[in-house]
């Protein structure tokens, strides 16, 4: 007993450590974002019009959650925006879980910094986490595993989604939930305890992306039958440990009572929008827009920037392939493993529609829309023998052939993968006056009227000001009813305001607005609608009414 407890604190702190050293890495890696820590985030304002990055509104989700959570509210519905009826959430883009994860570091650092914590925190968690499944799966090397790991983790797709969608930067979760899945095929592994920690994934990816769930489902059901096929027609043992595998997705059913979070969700067909153009082969051999090329190849559509298959991978999952041993558990697996691969392959490139048109048709499947979605889990699959391919190269006899070719390696690996154009994007920041922090409280709401067309940067000012407003430039896809009802009842205020007038100031009264913020000071006529200024900065200025 005092063996396994020692075996397991030893486990634990070298899992600890490494996390650690990868965390290192990713403030290393985003050092632009780390000098501005408090102030900035990473947003793909540098690829689209400035300000309408979806990465703003990931910063005022993340902050209204934690709001949300700290006073005991219903974080499904927002009463902070959008009078009289507020906002329903419930198929809004919620990163739940990190977002509660980094609850401490939120309320310590504040929204900004907290945010950016649970960035880096994702990245550095997925790295880790595949890190662990290769030891444990494989015994790979420790510095293979390592490399490996932080090819993953810091991946191009996952690097350039942390500037725009942070529900996508989910690794740590599924992938833990697929390493599971797949040591115990490969080691054969089953049972209640992997059974549980195969749930506790599964549910956590729940609870940070619906779009990565339903991903993290069709995988699922594509290794399960991968290997089951192959146990079944294989050379290999073909018994089943029937009690084991039946413990083990039995673990699933207690997590299912996270599905009546979904009890007063709106109808499914709110977030029927139709699928992205399909990823071309060619889109997968364009450089990414946040490495040293990008930009200088232009790809088939804007989802897609960064999202290319890595050369460095294919060479070395080639090496991998060729070096591992006919008893390494690769080449026992090989089989399925390669079945899986290609399956997966051929979901990110949606071949005439096909994949994507059956998964819109699962249950709530409507929302799925963007094949390209599959490119992580193919990653996944892929670095298995590029690790082999790394441990390989590591283990070559002549230290000139082995230090000139891990030298190729690594400035492959530099040009390809490091993210060079990581330039953070400043936040809207107004400091509010404790009087109005406290009418805030109050339900006394902020009108703000934007200089041009209204773009997600100015949900910021919320952020950082703490007070009710009028506008949220992006809150999914709300109810119709509501909209009609609040355009019909404030038609001055809704959709948009580009100005005050006199209609605009009678409908302000009926729906407790006492606030304006104009985000060019030049926008206020003084001496037309007369009002008390409570707070301003360069360019905008807060007028109480």
């Amino acid at each position: 007993m005092r063996s396994m407890s020692r075996l397991s604190n030893g486990a634990l702190r070298t899992t600890a450590g490494v996390w650690a050293a990868y965390t290192l890495l990713g403030a290393a890696l985003l050092h632009p974002l780390v000098a501005h820590f408090s102030s900035h985030i990473l947003a793909d304002d540098v690829f689209i019009t400035p300000g309408r990055s979806d990465a703003y509104n990931f910063l005022w989700t993340y902050w209204w959650i934690q709001k949300a959570v700290s006073t005991g509210h219903n974080f499904y519905h927002c009463d902070w925006v959008l009078p009289p009826a507020g906002a329903n959430l419930y198929f809004h883009t919620h990163v739940v879980l990190p977002t509660l994860l980094t609850l401490p570091l939120g309320m310590l650092l504040g929204p900004v910094a907290g945010y950016n914590s649970m960035i880096l925190l994702l990245l550095s968690g997925a790295a880790c986490v595949y890190y662990s499944f290769l030891r444990h799966t494989f015994d790979l090397r420790p510095v293979a595993a390592f490399v490996a790991g932080a090819m993953f983790g810091f991946s191009p797709y996952f690097v350039f989604k942390t500037h725009a969608h942070v529900n996508l930067v989910g690794g740590a979760f599924w992938a833990g939930c697929i390493g599971v899945l797949v040591r115990a095929y490969v080691r054969d592994r089953f049972g209640w305890r992997a059974g549980l920690l195969f749930s506790t994934c599964l549910w956590a990816t729940f609870w940070t992306s619906f779009v990565e769930l339903f991903a993290l489902l069709v995988a699922c059901m594509v290794i399960v039958i991968a290997f089951e096929t192959h146990r079944l027609f294989g050379v290999g043992d073909k018994r089943f440990a029937t009690r084991d595998r039946l413990l083990f997705f039995a673990m699933l059913l207690p997590g299912c009572l996270s599905l009546t979070s979904l009890v007063n969700a709106p109808a499914a067909s709110t977030v029927d929008v139709a699928p992205f153009p399909s990823i071309q082969f060619t889109d997968l051999l364009i450089p990414p827009r946040l490495g040293f090329w990008g930009g200088v190849f232009n790809s088939s559509a804007f989802e897609y920037w960064g999202s290319h298959l890595p050369i460095v991978f294919v060479v070395l999952a080639g090496i991998g392939l060729v070096v591992a041993r006919k008893s390494d558990p690769l080449r026992i697996a090989l089989v399925p493993l390669l079945v899986i691969g290609v399956a997966l392959a051929l979901f990110t490139l949606n071949p005439h529609e096909i994949p994507i048109t059956w998964i819109r048709r699962l249950p709530m499947g409507n929302g799925f829309r963007v094949a390209g979605r599959f490119l992580p889990f193919f990653y996944f699959f892929l670095l298995i023998p590029a690790a082999y391919g790394v441990e390989a190269l590591l283990r070559l006899r002549n230290r000139w052939v082995r230090g000139a070719v891990v030298s190729g390696v690594a400035l492959l690996s530099f040009v390809e993968l490091f993210p060079a154009k990581l330039t953070p994007s400043a936040v809207e920041r107004l400091k509010v006056p404790a009087d109005v922090a406290a009418d805030g409280a109050r339900g006394v709401f902020t009108l703000i009227i934007p200089s041009g067309p209204y773009t997600n940067r100015l949900d910021t000012f919320q952020v950082s000001m703490n007070v009710p407003v009028v506008h949220i430039s992006y809150l999914a896809r709300e109810d119709p009813q509501t909209v009609a009802m609040r355009s019909q009842r404030f038609p001055g205020l809704y959709p948009r305001p580009r100005a005050l007038s006199p209609r605009v100031l009678a409908q302000m009264k009926d729906a407790n607005v006492h606030y304006v913020l104009f985000e060019d000071r030049q926008q206020y006529e003084s001496s037309r609608f007369r009002g008390q200024t409570v707070a301003e900065n360069a360019s905008a200025i807060l007028v109480r009414y």
